[in-house]
């Protein structure tokens, strides 16, 4: 019955109320599952439960923080399927191996748009073979397209089903980049044969361009390898770093954990009069080292490339301790050291909305410290997930 209804719509636009006023279209919704809320009555999340959370813990709670329901999205990761001739970039519909082509996608910058369409066109001139789930054959599986906000250009990885790299990929790098227009600023390559749907395997390769891609970030040259974890909405994200920032007193000695590239704990060192950066992904580390010497002279830093787990020794004369865990949440370890050794400051960036709640309750539980604040995020407008800031001071 929704998809019926959707499909009748499509031809009109439809106003969402946000401050200045936006008008979307999208003709892929009734196949594309990416922006759920797209036609609903409101498109924002429902923050009742961190709301009723706030209540019962006497944290104060902020209005939720957006940003444009357009074009906001830089990073994305696509599949690339179909047939020899007649392929397809877009995401699975919902409980399907079925892609939803989207050719046109609102939330992508456009530079995303061009790449996939560029990607398509090398694949139809060289008849190149897509990969399917029933056979395990063909060559192309997806592509992951970063969009610069200042050049437009596109840090593109493609996923190949093989191995190594071969003549047939080279071939494919060689056309893609001969007809980019210079829109590309790379191409790489991942090889990955795994039948499973774990998009990239650690197997990365340069093809063309430059291996590190550089963003600026609240005045920040932030390096990103290929294939590393980074932000979607950079605009959205950026809000969220300065309400963080506020609360680091200035002089205090910081630790950040799951740092990825170093964005939060770049912008920490402007407060801070030493920080310390735990990554376990050593292409993140990496780029981070070319971050730092981009932007600091002065050495009141160390980088640590442990899992968090291992890393809880250096965090016992910090005096705020900042964590970006992946979706599952926080290490279990991490929790135990908060609640018997707690620092004054904890800021926790929750990315599930589920797991900040586990977290929370394990911090509670603990006694040693209480929420400050909580402050809800929509980094990814239309589709009701929220990011979750919050701060914990030590009773």
């Amino acid at each position: 019955m929704l998809q019926t209804k959707i499909s009748e719509f499509r031809h009109f636009k439809f106003e969402r109320k946000l401050v200045g006023g936006q008008q979307i279209y999208c003709s892929h919704q009734g196949t594309c599952p990416g922006c759920p809320l797209m036609y609903e009555k409101s498109t924002f999340p429902d923050t009742t439960r961190l709301r009723l959370f706030a209540e019962e813990a006497g944290a104060e709670i902020s209005p939720l923080g957006s940003g444009s329901l357009t074009q906001y999205r830089i990073r994305s990761r696509l599949a690339v399927r179909g047939k020899q001739g007649k392929p397809k970039i877009g995401l699975f519909q919902a409980g399907t191996h079925k892609i939803a082509d989207i050719p046109d996608c609102q939330v992508h910058h456009p530079s995303i748009n061009k790449a996939a369409e560029l990607v398509k066109r090398t694949a139809f001139e060289l008849n190149s073979t897509m990969y399917s789930e029933v056979s395990g054959d063909g060559l192309l599986r997806y592509m992951e397209a970063v969009a610069s906000r200042e050049t437009g250009k596109i840090q593109l990885t493609i996923v190949f089903n093989t191995e190594d790299r071969n003549t047939e990929i080279d071939l494919f790098a060689d056309r893609l980049w001969s007809i980019s227009a210079g829109l590309l600023h790379s191409i790489t390559g991942n090889f990955n044969t795994d039948r499973g749907n774990a998009i990239f395997s650690d197997r990365f390769e340069l093809l063309k361009g430059e291996e590190f891609f550089e963003e600026s970030i609240r005045g920040y040259t932030v390096y990103f390898p290929a294939g590393v974890f980074g932000q979607a909405n950079l605009d959205t994200f950026e809000n969220i770093v300065d309400e963080l920032i506020y609360f680091v007193p200035t002089g205090a000695r910081t630790i950040d954990l799951y740092s990825g590239v170093g964005i939060i704990g770049l912008c920490l060192m402007k407060r801070s009069s030493h920080t310390v950066f735990v990554e376990q992904n050593p292409r993140s580390i990496a780029a981070l080292r070319l971050s730092l010497e981009a932007n600091y002279q002065r050495d009141n830093y160390s980088v640590q490339n442990i899992p968090v787990s291992d890393a809880l020794r250096y965090a016992g004369d910090r005096d705020v301790v900042v964590a970006d865990p992946p979706r599952r949440g926080c290490d279990a370890e991490l929790l135990e050291y908060i609640n018997n050794k707690p620092p004054s400051t904890f800021i926790l960036l929750s990315c599930d909305e589920e797991a900040f709640y586990k977290n929370a309750a394990v911090l509670i539980a603990g006694g040693a410290m209480k929420p400050r604040r909580v402050s809800p995020y929509d980094l990814f407008p239309m589709t009701g997930h929220i990011e979750i800031l919050s701060i914990w001071e030590r009773r």
